[in-house]
Formats: C-alpha cells, sequence, structure tokens
C-alpha cells in the first residue's frame, strides 16, 4: 500500500512539472516579437557610403477602444558588427506601456546611450527587439543626409515591421501587363526631321508605402542626334521624362518581401528609319520586349514618340498579415 501512494505521489509530481511545462509553453507561444533594424552615426565610405544616418522607430497602441488595457511590452538591443563579428547585446528593459491609440517613438539618441558601452564607433547598427503578447503597430523611419550637414535629407525611407513568425508567408503570381509611355517634348520642333533619335530608355522595380505596392519607373529620353549619339546642332529636339505605374498592391495587411525578376535594366538604340523597333528580353528581366517608335513622317516628339513595355509575368512574395489576424 505504501509502495502504491509513493508511486501515485511520484506520478502527481510528474503531471504537475508537465502541466507547468505546457502552461509555460503556451504562454511562450503567445509572445510576439518585432525585430527592427537600426542604423545610427556616421559613414565614412568603408561599410556605408558617405552620410549621416538616422532611424526612428515608431511604435503605436493599434486598440483606439478607450475602455481597453494599455498595452505592455519590453525593448532590447544587439550591435550588429562589421567582418561577420557579433556585437553586444542589452538585457530586455521593462515597463514600457501605451494606453490605446498611445504613440512613442524611439530615436538614434536613444539607442547609441543603450548600446554605446559596446559599440563606441561614429557608426553603430543593429536590431532593436521588442516584446509584448498584444499587437503593436511599428513603422521604421530610416534617412541619410549629407556629411557636411548642408546638404539636406538625401533619402528617406519608411517600413512597416510585422511580428517575427507570426505573419504566413505566401506566393502571388501576376500577370504580365503592358504600359504605353509617352515623354512630353522638352525642346525643340517636335521634328527629328531623320535624325535619329538617340533613344536611352531604363526601368526600375520597387516597392512603396511601407511594402504594400510595387511600381515600375520608367524614364525614356530620345533626341535629334548624329551616329555618335551626339546633337547635330544647337536647337535640336528631345522628349524626356519619368513614369511611376503601380503594377500590384498588396493591401494595408500585407507586405512584399520580394519578386522572381531584376530590379531594373536598360535599353540605348539609334532610330534609322519610321518603323517600330522591337526589342525582346529572355531571363529575369522584368521587362518581356520593348516596342519603340521614334521619328515618323510628321512631328512626333511628345504626342508620338515613346515605347510600349510589356512587362514579364511575375511572382511575388507576400507576408500576410490579415491573415494571420482572421486566424486568431
Amino acid at each position: 500500500m505504501r509502495h502504491s501512494f509513493k508511486s501515485f505521489g511520484f506520478m502527481f509530481f510528474v503531471l504537475v512539472v508537465a502541466l507547468m511545462w505546457v502552461s509555460d509553453a503556451s504562454a511562450q507561444s503567445t509572445v510576439k516579437r518585432y525585430s527592427v533594424k537600426f542604423v545610427c552615426g556616421k559613414g565614412d565610405g568603408s561599410i556605408l557610403a558617405t552620410g549621416n544616418y538616422t532611424t526612428a522607430i515608431n511604435i503605436q497602441n493599434p486598440n483606439h477602444d478607450p475602455n481597453s488595457a494599455p498595452v505592455e511590452f519590453r525593448k532590447r538591443y544587439s550591435v550588429a558588427l562589421p567582418g561577420e563579428t557579433s556585437g553586444g547585446t542589452t538585457p530586455f528593459i521593462d515597463g514600457n506601456k501605451l494606453n490605446p491609440g498611445e504613440a512613442f517613438e524611439i530615436d538614434c539618441p536613444d539607442i547609441i546611450k543603450a548600446v554605446r558601452d559596446f559599440c563606441p564607433n561614429p557608426l553603430c547598427k543593429g536590431f532593436a527587439t521588442l516584446e509584448g503578447t498584444s499587437d503593436l503597430e511599428i513603422v521604421a523611419v530610416y534617412s541619410a543626409a549629407d556629411p557636411s550637414g548642408g546638404g539636406g535629407v538625401r533619402s528617406i525611407h519608411t517600413e512597416r515591421v510585422s511580428p517575427f513568425g507570426h505573419c504566413p508567408i505566401r506566393t502571388q503570381k501576376i500577370d504580365g501587363q503592358t504600359l504605353l509611355f509617352i515623354p512630353p517634348n522638352v525642346r525643340g520642333d517636335r521634328e527629328f526631321a531623320g535624325h535619329g533619335p538617340c533613344v536611352n530608355f531604363s526601368l526600375d522595380l520597387r516597392t512603396k508605402d511601407q511594402g504594400t505596392a510595387l511600381v515600375a519607373s520608367s524614364f525614356m529620353q530620345a533626341f535629334e542626334c548624329n551616329d555618335s549619339f551626339s546633337s547635330p546642332k544647337d536647337d535640336f529636339t528631345a522628349a524626356e521624362g519619368t513614369q511611376e505605374t503601380v503594377i500590384f498592391s498588396a493591401g494595408p495587411q500585407s507586405r512584399i518581401l520580394g519578386y522572381n525578376v531584376a530590379n531594373n535594366m536598360k535599353e540605348s538604340y539609334i532610330d534609322t528609319n519610321h518603323t517600330t523597333d522591337f526589342f525582346a528580353y529572355p531571363g529575369n528581366n522584368p521587362v518581356l520586349s520593348l516596342s519603340f517608335t521614334g521619328d515618323t513622317s510628321g512631328d512626333e516628339s511628345g504626342t508620338e514618340t515613346g515605347v510600349q513595355i510589356a512587362l514579364r509575368e511575375m511572382e511575388l512574395k507576400l507576408e500576410d498579415c490579415g491573415l494571420a489576424k482572421e486566424k486568431d
């Protein structure tokens, strides 16, 4: 009988430990972790281009119900060193709290103060990690300025940050599209008169609006020229311009992570006739083909001189946080 009681007691102890482990594992699974890249300080050209870099991490409690409880989270900073060297990591800092609808910002001075002991260099890079059990709205703002301080902002980029491992990833196919681009006339009498035109064209793919849209940005220049890409006279005719087209919108709860084509392409040629000039591109070029109209029998610059762009079918990788919230 005593032996049975001891066995029962041992089994009860094992059961309690198992339940504690399951409970702890369950609690851990509810933690939402956000990892935000930061770049702070002055680049000298050895690692990043010369310039002053800043990061501002904006954090909001997206729940605007005034009767809901505040969200609490903790944060820590990890420094990434060049040469595939790991840097230091701060302990987690608790006590961060935001009431419904409230927001605050973590700036470079806050980050540098926390990591200065293991990042004495003028330029500090790494990650800010935020953990909590509630949803957060996090947008990082990155800017780069002239190192002299007199040139203003060179570039600015915003990035919406989703919980790590929380939002499902899917592949989205988008059909090929055809775009027509006729750049405006910028000088001359609009008549190329058999002098070319010399044509320069480029197309760049990029994401915008915090990764929710894929944009094709096209540039075309067509100018009156001779065989050496130089103008034959001072009052030469020229058409030039840029066109930006949204070719895919992911929606406010999704983000474009990547795509299976190249980011850019270029083409240059000299038009020698009044017919359409066709170019085809293989592989992962974002453009399937280009059809140029250069010189015609009349005044064409700004009205007929242009390009028909056939974009290739693409596969996009999307992070769908909207789907994650539907499953919660």
